[in-house]
């Protein structure tokens, strides 16, 4: 599975502002951006880029969404799929999060971001650090 030169984030959120402010903070640092709206649309998403042979940069997931699959329900999926396994997670968690939210997030490789005041800035820095574009003949 390769990434794209440019890293694709995908940005798994049911806020849908809240999707359009994080989209224009990395779109602005030069990343690509798609969205999802919930835990199915992530799944699709994924599949989608699985079945064209390029894999995310990173994936921005929120955790408590509404709908069928949840964040922790996505998470998990792409940790048992060995071609998702390795892509960077950062969950976002509302303020009131509980330590056992943070240590469940650790144990599935994923970062965990509470979603503040100023978490864009720090995701931004996050994202920056964990999916760096691939350069040529580094696969």
């Amino acid at each position: 599975m390769r990434s794209r030169a440019v890293s694709t984030i995908l940005i798994v959120e049911d806020d849908a502002e809240l999707r359009r402010v994080i989209g224009f903070a990395l779109m602005d640092v030069c990343y690509q951006c798609e969205e999802a709206g919930n835990g199915e649309e992530a799944l699709q998403a994924l599949c989608r880029a699985t079945g064209e042979g390029w894999a995310y940069g990173a994936v921005v997931l929120d955790i408590l969404m509404p709908g069928a699959v949840d964040g922790w329900q996505v998470l998990e999926s792409m940790r048992a799929n060995p071609l998702w396994q390795k892509i960077p997670v950062i969950v976002l968690t509302g303020k009131a999060t509980l330590p056992a939210e943070i240590e469940r997030a650790r144990q599935l490789g994923a970062q965990h971001m509470r979603k503040t005041a100023r978490f864009v800035d720090e995701l931004l820095d996050c994202i920056q650090a964990l999916a760096a574009p691939e350069t040529p003949g580094s696969h």
